[in-house]
């Protein structure tokens, strides 16, 4: 303790330090009210104790002198900018009372006020006591209050009370005079919050098996320093007891946690508490939290800004972030005068240690408009003027290039921003020194804000995080805040409305630090089975994996995308071909079994004397290479050749014993048990019985399947001889399973050491006769079978045969057998593709006896109920249910054969009916005999059975007379619900049946209305919250990057949710998701990041197909997609990433004229609002002889053609590789965060690769559910490797559109 002048303040505070010894650290500050000095004392030893004042406040009160008596209350000011659509409204919804406790209908109503021409800022206030953690969110609502939106995270803060006085009521101690009355006014804090969307590009870095394969480990590596190392390291430097810089008016009162990030991407902001005992009269405290979820090893972020405490924009001066490495938060606390208001500041990232260079001469400063701070309490005037980040005084930009003579950005793969307050000379790399700066500017511990040993407080549980959503919100756009001071600014004394509403605290959370670009990527799509490889046997092998990755590698890609890799061996024929149809949603296909590695161990295990065995095997596997070298997988040879060779090796006594004694295996077996015991018994059981169908088993059935594998599984006794054989059959799964996992995984490693994502499938079904519905018959519709309604590629529907879920049942243990999917599969893979993601919102489901796709209803659904149809004056329920079949109506189907038919297959209802096609006649109505009436009855008997060698007017005439059965048989215009005799479904296509256009006009009407708001309407509340209590599982425990297939027909509320939850959506340009605004073909170059684009996919004909198969689409795609002027296809605009952190509170940048934009953030109306409908971007569609379409599409014309002159010209016949390049380069240039190409569109780059039949490259045709998937590649991969033309031609591609991941993470070390 020491002197004071009559203005000095003292406090203390003091905490227990969690070491081996009890004992107590003490820091005493001196605060002096006149300059925002701070002067830091560290005291650490119990003898202190007895030397400290007799008046020092009681140290049980760390706030005794700040804190506010328990009566004074806090009110805390919420504040974000949001854009919503009219009827909407924003609510601040927590866990404290005042927030209504996770209840959105108590939550604080918000109120907004326009910012600009495009946004809306949104505030409301809280008045209570907040000194407990307390967690809260924003929701958008509907006026009927339900959720339309959440943010993407729930928030923390604790706050706690202090009292505020003005100048005249301040008490001073030492000053002689008498102690007035001291009157608190009431605490006011605001958070400034910025709205949080999943979509973010940098949210992908969330995940953690995702981040550790594109982020490389060595990035900025030196002296054999980990990059996890240096930046825990940087991020933890504030956990030591260390002084502050004099120039820092702060304090960081949140300890670091450096624990290893957690595979789940569910994020929860870490706490906010400001030092409660250390307020300084006539400042404000304002907390700045940032976040970088992309590593950025070795530097540490760095504020700068307007403000003494920020450095007043010498970054020499500026006060270092704190990094909280579980949430990846930086965090600072400064102290501001009410005169420096606003506070304009930016964030940057600055070299710490010396590993990397000189300490503090690199650094980056963050791209966009500077950030801004402005009161609630001030008056509009005094906000500034918008004119942007570039406005900055003269001063200020001195001060910055005298500090700074170097780059404003020395950290490669950051380009200079716009607008960046420091020069915009060019810098140098990271690992290497400005060799025309000789400085050494070494690290200071002291240079570094206080921390205060607070601990973070725990997050809410995951669960509290569900409720209802609605209707997709508006994405939020950045408008005409004001990021720079006008030339004259009104005096601080007038900008507040009153004393109270002078803030103690603010806390600005910012969002993400603006990198100058985002994470993009590339890839190939290629089956497994369809690899060729000098040493693949008949198909594809997991072993061909590494071979693909140094292939995609060498042209600058780091994606692989494959087919779902499990067993699907179901009837023991070329049928199990099918990848979606899984026997085990755990179990690897045999089919992908490298052979060689397996003969070669069980060589070496069985010794020399039986060297003439495995000799032999090797001449066997030789031939059954070379025979089944075809053009073609033969699915049925090349499973009999793999699991022939597999079971005579363990058949070897002492590979057997071997393998069963191995630890690798105990240890598989120990991990596995869970899954690959049933599959093994299973498969034991199929070949025992000739059949998977298990319900066909007997006592073995589902019923005691539990019981079944345990004894089963387990070693027999001697005696027992039947157990004995099905116990060698289980081994050998075993066997085939322990090495087609670790053949997986070696692939997997060796794509992470090159950076390339590894990305799997996620089938949306499983077969009935699998092992998952043996083990675990109640979480699944077995009597019922999925599929997808009628569309543009298949009028009658698909019926793929899988059972629906039964999602009640799924939930009771919180969808544990999804999450069980995909934490196996991330033993593989680090993105993951969810086939068929619209199966979590609701499945077409079909009935049992169903065999095509036509005749279903989507499940879950709210039903047309009887009462409904009743009040619409539809009583004639059996009329509208029950195939409406009439002479007449055979007669237009059948012709002559009219009377064959009905005598075949129909019988007389005896119900006589006026006909409508000829007034003033009757007709008589029929009905289907009873063995005819399903389509199981109809298909599946020998009614149509020909003999084989038939004639072919034989076999078109039984043609004719099934699809006409069908067509009267699909005659109705309800379903009704098996389960509930009160409920109904509109058959979809109503209105193209005869028997509604037969209904009265009234009638006709009831019906659609009741149909459109069955299909468009009354379902989304429920299919949103399906997909929400569902889609979770999938999400928060891995840490995959998730994309979904969300093709077909598309509800209204999924792509909200896909968006909330982070989930990438899948753009096919064939295929427009928003046909009404994209035309007949989608554009790249609108596509929002959070998606993942291709020019085709497995369930399309290539590309080239595509392209060759229709003249005049060819023409229209040429002119309006590819822009073709001339005959010439002009370069697609260039990427920019320039993306505006939504709330950021800086100008919007303009959609660049010259370029493609990141679109800001939020949903799909958001997101297109500045590029799909901005009409002067666009021009119309014209065809091949220049005419217009009528169409309107974005078009970019090169600048060699007059776009309002030269007419498009004729396109190739051909795809060739010139036309090729277009559609790819202008994929690659997309703001989409994945690029994927199918490998057969990469060969068309290359005309001796293009000369196979475009036809013969379909891998699946959706409308034939008997499809035979054996496609192969033509051409083996060592060939492809060794082309360096095309592999460079693709490198090439990749770079110029920015996609190259070595380049986005590049240094001058040298990656």
């Amino acid at each position: 303790r020491g002197s004071s002048r009559a203005q000095a303040r003292w406090f203390f505070r003091g905490s227990i330090v969690a070491t081996g010894s009890p004992n107590l650290s003490f820091r005493r500050c001196g605060v002096r009210r006149t300059a925002t000095t701070r002067l830091g004392l560290a005291i650490k030893a119990p003898p202190a104790l007895r030397d400290l004042p007799k008046d020092l406040p009681d140290s049980g009160n760390p706030a005794a002198m700040a804190t506010a008596p328990p009566d004074v209350l806090t009110t805390v000011s919420f504040r974000v900018k949001y854009w919503t659509t009219w009827g909407q409204n924003l609510v601040v919804v927590g866990s404290h009372a005042q927030l209504g406790e996770w209840d959105v209908r108590k939550g604080i109503w918000m109120h907004c006020e326009h910012v600009g021409s495009d946004e809306l800022l949104w505030t409301a206030k809280a008045t209570g006591s907040f000194h407990s953690h307390f967690e809260y969110r924003y929701a958008v609502v509907d006026g009927d209050m339900n959720v339309v939106r959440w943010d993407a995270f729930s928030r923390g803060a604790s706050f706690t009370p202090r009292a505020i006085f003005t100048e005249s009521e301040s008490p001073l101690p030492d000053s002689g005079k008498k102690k007035q009355k001291q009157k608190p006014n009431r605490d006011r804090v605001e958070i400034r919050d910025t709205w949080e969307s999943t979509t973010h590009p940098e949210n992908v870095f969330r995940r953690k098996t995702f981040r550790d394969v594109v982020v490389p480990d060595d990035t900025a590596q030196s002296a054999g320093d980990s990059g996890r190392r240096r930046e825990t390291l940087v991020g933890a430097l504030g956990q030591m007891n260390v002084s502050m810089n004099a120039s820092t008016n702060a304090s960081m009162n949140v300890p670091m946690n450096v624990s290893e990030d957690s595979a789940s991407p569910v994020f929860h902001a870490p706490p906010t508490e400001i030092a409660g005992n250390d307020f300084v009269t006539g400042t404000t405290r304002v907390r700045l939290e940032v976040r970088t979820l992309r590593p950025t090893p070795g530097l540490r972020l760095h504020a700068v800004g307007s403000s003494q405490s920020l450095g007043q924009w010498d970054r020499d001066a500026s006060p270092a972030m704190l990094l909280d490495t579980e949430s990846r938060t930086w965090r600072l606390d400064v102290d501001v005068h009410s005169d420096e208001f606003p506070v304009r500041y930016k964030y940057y990232l600055k070299c710490e240690t010396k590993a990397l260079g000189k300490s503090g001469a690199h650094s980056s400063l963050e791209s966009g408009a500077n950030r801004v701070i402005v009161p609630l309490g001030w008056s509009e005037s005094a906000d500034g003027d918008a004119s942007g980040d570039g406005a900055r005084n003269e001063s200020e930009k001195e001060s910055a290039s005298k500090s700074h003579p170097e780059a404003a950005h020395s950290i490669p793969g950051f380009p200079s921003p716009l607008g960046a307050p420091t020069p915009a000379a060019s810098g140098y790399g990271l690992l290497n020194e400005n060799p025309g700066d000789t400085r050494d500017v070494p690290f200071s511990w002291h240079e570094q804000p206080l921390a205060n040993e607070q601990p973070l407080a725990p997050g809410r549980e995951s669960g509290r995080r569900e409720s209802s959503r609605n209707a997709p919100g508006s994405g939020s756009v950045s408008g005409d805040i004001p990021s720079s001071p006008p030339v004259s600014e009104p005096s601080p004394s007038n900008r507040w409305v009153g004393p109270d509403s002078r803030p103690s605290r603010i806390i600005a959370r910012d969002g993400h630090f603006r990198f100058p670009s985002p994470w993009r990527g590339c890839g190939i799509a290629v089956p497994v089975f369809s690899l060729r490889s000098t040493h693949s046997v008949g198909s594809g092998d997991f072993g061909d994996l590494a071979t693909l990755v140094d292939v995609a590698h060498l042209a600058g890609m780091n994606v692989v995308q494959i087919l779902p890799v499990n067993d699907t061996t179901v009837h023991g024929t070329w049928e199990d071909s099918y990848p979606y149809s899984s026997v085990s949603v755990f179990a690897l296909h045999p089919l992908y079994l490298k052979l060689s590695p397996l003969l070669e161990e069980a060589a070496l295990v069985a010794g020399p004397g039986r060297a003439h065995v495995f000799a032999a095997l090797r001449l066997e596997l030789e031939k059954a290479r070379h025979a089944l070298d075809l053009k073609e997988v033969d699915y049925e040879a090349t499973i009999a050749v793999k699991m022939s060779i597999a079971k005579r090796c363990l058949k070897e006594t002492a590979v057997r014993t071997t393998f069963l004694e191995s630890k690798a295996f105990k240890t598989f077996l120990q991990e596995q048990q869970g899954w690959l015991k049933p599959y093994a018994v299973f498969s034991a059981l199929r070949e025992l019985f000739g059949t998977a169908e298990h319900w066909r088993w007997g006592a073995l059935g589902a019923e005691n399947a539990f019981e079944t594998v345990a004894r089963l599984s387990a070693p027999p006794n001697g005696c027992d001889s039947g157990a004995g054989s099905i116990h060698d059959a289980v081994v050998l799964r075993y066997y085939v399973q322990f090495h087609l996992d670790s053949q997986l995984r070696a692939a997997s490693a060796f794509a992470k050491k090159k950076g390339v994502l590894l990305k799997g499938d996620l089938p949306i079904g499983v077969d009935k006769a699998s092992v998952d519905t043996w083990m675990h018959p109640t979480l699944f519709r077995m009597h019922a079978s999925t599929g997808a309604p009628p569309d543009q590629f298949d009028p009658n529907g698909q019926n793929w045969g899988f059972p629906t879920y039964n999602w009640d049942a799924m939930s009771k243990d919180g969808y544990e057998w999804w999450r069980e999917r995909m934490r196996h599969l991330e033993r593989y893979f680090s993105a993951m593709r969810v086939d068929h993601v619209l199966g979590f919102f609701r499945i077409w489901e079909l009935p049992g006896h169903a065999r095509l796709g036509k005749m279903g209803r989507f499940r879950p659904s709210v039903p047309i109920r009887r009462h409904e149809l009743d009040e619409n004056g539809l009583w004639f329920v059996d009329r509208l249910c029950d195939p409406w079949i009439t002479g007449v109506a055979l007669r237009s189907v059948f012709g002559d054969r009219d009377g064959e038919a009905s005598g075949r297959f129909l019988e007389e209802t005896g119900i006589v009916v006026p006909s409508k096609k000829d007034p003033g006649t009757s007709t008589m109505t029929f009905r289907f005999k009873t063995e005819f009436r399903t389509e199981e009855g109809l298909l599946d008997g020998d009614a149509f059975r020909i003999r084989d060698g038939s004639p072919d007017w034989l076999i078109k005439e039984t043609a004719e007379l099934r699809a006409g059965l069908l067509k009267l048989q699909h005659n109705v215009c309800l379903l009704r619900d098996a389960e509930d005799a009160d409920a109904f479904y509109p058959r979809i296509e109503l209105g193209t049946t005869s028997s509604f256009q037969e209904l009265e006009p009234w009638a006709q009407n009831a019906l659609l209305y009741l149909s459109d708001d069955y299909f468009n309407k009354r379902q989304d509340t429920l299919w949103r919250e399906n997909a929400r209590r569902t889609l979770p599982a999938l999400t928060e425990c891995t840490g995959q990057l998730v994309c979904g297939e969300d093709l077909g027909m598309v509800p209204q509320c999924v792509q909200p949710v896909l968006e909330d939850l982070g989930i990438l959506g899948l753009r096919i340009q064939r295929m427009p998701h928003f046909p009404g605004l994209d035309g007949e073909f989608g554009a790249p170059s609108t596509y929002a990041y959070d998606t993942v684009c291709s020019p085709s996919c497995h369930d399309t004909n290539t590309t080239r197909a595509w392209y060759e198969a229709d003249e005049a689409r060819r023409c229209r795609f040429a002119a309006s997609a590819l822009e073709m002027r001339g005959g010439v296809f002009p370069s697609p605009p260039a990427y920019r990433a320039e993306h505006v952190e939504p709330g950021s509170s800086s100008n919007a940048f303009a959609p660049p004229k010259d370029g493609v934009h990141v679109q800001r953030q939020g949903d799909a109306q958001g997101r297109r609002r500045g590029s799909i409908d901005d009409a002067s971007a666009r021009r119309p569609s014209v065809d091949c002889g220049g005419h217009e379409t009528g169409r309107r599409e974005s078009v970019n014309y090169d600048e060699t053609a007059d776009p309002e002159k030269e007419p498009p010209g004729v396109p190739p016949a051909k795809c060739e590789p010139r036309v090729m390049r277009a559609i790819i380069r202008q994929h690659m240039a997309s703001p989409s965060a994945l690029a994927i190409f199918p490998m057969q569109d990469l060969l068309a780059l290359n005309n001796l690769y293009a000369q196979r039949p475009a036809s013969e490259e379909t891998i699946n045709d959706p409308t034939n559910n008997k499809h035979y998937w054996r496609f192969r590649l033509h051409l083996r991969l060592e060939d492809l490797l060794s082309n360096h033309e095309w592999l460079a031609d693709i490198k090439q591609l990749v770079d110029e559109a920015g996609r190259n991941p070595s380049e986005f993470f590049a240094h001058a070390g040298g990656h």
